[in-house]
């Protein structure tokens, strides 16, 4: 396995800060979530202990007034800055975190986001780590995912693009199928560790905590539209009372010349992999608050507690993987008023 170097200078020191969200709701100096046009059901997956997970959900196909998600999705998205080769056979990929402070909050990231390419045939192992769960969408290709203890199901078909499995503790491998396969993976800190950790041990029995422990998700099915038409999300996993993940995983669209108030997320990261488009955020406040353009290809990490917002510059849609952890702000965007 090799490690490409195509990572910004940008990105490798401040994790180039973007927030693509709409204001959050609970933040004193957030507006009102924009109206909401359409509430499509969740659509993720859990895996019972001693049945085979069921495919995930139908691509929709009527989509809601002012949808442009996911059909603006790119076939073949950009490389992501942070991107390793599994170039044949056997690979295994790194979970542990970084202790590095991310600008401008001293604390460290907790979860790190990456592009992992697979060669035909290749299979990437992800090794079992009590300290994590990991979350893989797949960008282009598909890939199959079985985990690696024998008495846990095994999933009935491959992730297709758009698609995508949580795994508490890592502990699963992905075989690239019928070509190459290109996949976002994201190795997120458990919530209920109590604790920042650049690693953890082991596991015999696959960790448990709150919640499913392999869920499949779609990021394919019906958006949310709000914003006067500008934002479109589709949260493939999500907070929930029944199902409480580590993180959340879901699909984020700005339409051209949309923007985002400036808002504060008091005790949740967003993470987000960045598709297509170009946009200028800001990132801070007073003295210390700087902006920065943002590019297809960027992967942001954006600390809790930090005033942020966002401005599209593009003439195209701006789309973004986007991550919450611990899960929660995704759900201001289901909230119709």
């Amino acid at each position: 396995m090799k490690r490409a170097l195509a990572r910004s200078a940008g990105a490798a020191s401040v994790a180039m800060l973007l927030s693509c969200d709409a204001p959050e709701p609970v933040a004193p100096r957030s507006p009102a979530p924009p109206s909401i046009q359409q509430a499509p059901a969740s659509a993720s997956t859990s895996i019972a202990p001693a049945a085979v997970v069921s495919a995930v959900a139908s691509v929709a196909t009527t989509p809601a007034a002012g949808a442009f998600l996911p059909a603006a999705f790119p076939k073949s998205p950009p490389r992501l800055d942070d991107r390793v080769v599994c170039d044949r056979g056997t690979c295994v990929a790194t979970l542990a975190l970084s202790k590095a402070p991310v600008a401008p909050s001293d604390a460290p990231s907790v979860a790190h986001l990456w592009e992992h390419q697979i060669a035909p045939g290749a299979t990437l192992t992800v090794p079992r780590d009590d300290a994590f769960a990991v979350i893989a969408v797949v960008l282009e290709g598909s890939a199959h995912d079985t985990p690696v203890i024998e008495d846990e199901p095994t999933p009935d078909g491959p992730l297709e693009p758009l698609t995508g499995v949580f795994y508490r503790g890592g502990g699963f491998s992905l075989r690239a199928e019928g070509g190459a396969a290109r996949v976002l993976l994201a190795s997120v800190l458990r919530r209920d560790l109590g604790s920042f950790k650049t690693k953890g041990s082991t596991w015999s029995k696959r960790p448990t905590g709150s919640g499913d422990s392999i869920v499949r998700f779609d990021l394919r099915t019906q958006a949310f539209v709000f914003g006067g038409g500008k934002m479109n999300a589709i949260l493939g996993l999500e907070d929930r009372k029944d199902r409480a993940p580590d993180a959340s995983c879901s699909l984020l669209g700005i339409a051209a010349g949309g923007a985002v108030p400036e808002h504060v997320h008091a005790n949740e990261w967003e993470l987000l992999a960045i598709v297509s488009g170009d946009g200028r955020m800001s990132l801070g406040e007073g003295p210390n608050k700087a902006s920065r353009d943002v590019k297809p290809g960027n992967i942001v990490h954006i600390p809790k507690g930090v005033l942020h917002a966002f401005q599209s510059t593009s003439t195209e849609p701006v789309i973004a993987i986007q991550l919450y952890t611990p899960p929660g702000p995704e759900q201001r965007f289901k909230a119709a008023r």
